[in-house]
């Protein structure tokens, strides 16, 4: 009896997503996971270089480090708002892929304090 439900429920999956889609969306799973262990190791392996070219100290780099937290808190909160209509699941997923993606490029390209403050936290917002 479980093996028939399983069958049905495989079947059902098939007829119900196309090929197209469920490789868009392992596409779009696979690269936020990249991105996100790409964001977690930059901070740590290059603490020095990025203290020095910022002309910040412990506690200025604590708070690069810190404030991706506080994006993280209020990214879900949005996200939850958003992944609640069916509709914009799709549009948001892709675009907050693309968003992270320009803010972990931004992060690399600018030695301001402020900005990377604005950028790590935009970047856990998305």
């Amino acid at each position: 009896m479980e093996l028939e439900a399983n069958k049905l429920a495989e079947v059902e999956y098939f007829n119900s997503y196309s090929s197209r889609v469920r490789y868009s969306l392992f596409g779009i799973i696979f690269m936020s996971n990249v991105l996100i262990n790409i964001d977690h190791g930059t901070l740590p392996g290059g603490a020095e270089g990025i203290k020095y070219k910022a002309h910040m100290n412990n506690w200025s780099f604590g708070i690069i480090g810190s404030v991706v937290y506080l994006g993280m808190t209020l990214g879900s909160a949005v996200a939850s708002a958003a992944l609640s209509n069916g509709s914009l699941i799709k549009p948001t997923l892709a675009s907050t892929l693309f968003l992270n993606a320009a803010c972990l490029y931004g992060f690399t390209t600018t030695s301001s304090f402020y900005m990377m403050v604005l950028i790590r936290g935009l970047v856990g917002f998305f």
